[in-house]
């Protein structure tokens, strides 16, 4: 219920951008069923703009127009969700979305990413990923990779020569 009253409350002000950050977080599935279509139809009838801050990629693939990955506290990829859900470019975003669920997986071992998430203060040298990185090549240890348009209105940062041919980056 107090969710409700704040993204009422929120909306009313007349203001152009909501930002959802775990709005959803701790909720049980029909509540947060509920809320995102609240937050989804109040959206449309006031003309606001929803930024949605989550590590629930299933939800944000029904909600968001356009997605953006962050690692490390920065970005790696962005672009329409059906670009960045459909033919990841990055190999964290691959990862991520080899890591989700599924019904045909039932019973199988999820996938989960080696190593551990580096300190906001402690960030590697070169791309923050290249420590987890399966295909972390040694100019990924030394530079920042840039963001760059692999495809119309799909950005990633990453060395990895996407336009080799690559129809999907795979993890496993």
């Amino acid at each position: 219920m107090k969710q409700r009253v704040m993204i009422g409350m929120a909306l009313s002000s007349g203001t152009s951008l909501l930002l959802a950050d775990e709005a959803t977080t701790a909720l049980d599935v029909t509540i947060e069923a509920q809320i995102n279509k609240l937050i989804a139809d109040l959206a449309k009838e006031y003309k606001t703009s929803v930024l949605y801050v989550s590590h629930n990629l299933g939800v944000l693939a029904e909600l968001a127009d356009r997605i953006m990955i962050m690692y490390a506290g920065r970005v790696f990829e962005m672009g329409t969700t059906e670009d960045v859900f459909g033919s990841p470019s990055h190999p964290y975003s691959a990862a991520l979305l080899e890591s989700i669920p599924s019904r045909q997986d039932r019973g199988k071992r999820l996938l989960s990413i080696p190593g551990f998430v580096p300190p906001l203060d402690n960030l590697p040298s070169g791309c923050s990923f290249h420590p987890r990185c399966k295909f972390a090549e040694d100019i990924c240890k030394k530079e920042i990779p840039p963001m760059e348009e692999v495809s119309p209105g799909h950005f990633s940062a990453c060395f990895l020569d996407t336009k080799r041919g690559r129809k999907r980056l795979q993890w496993i």
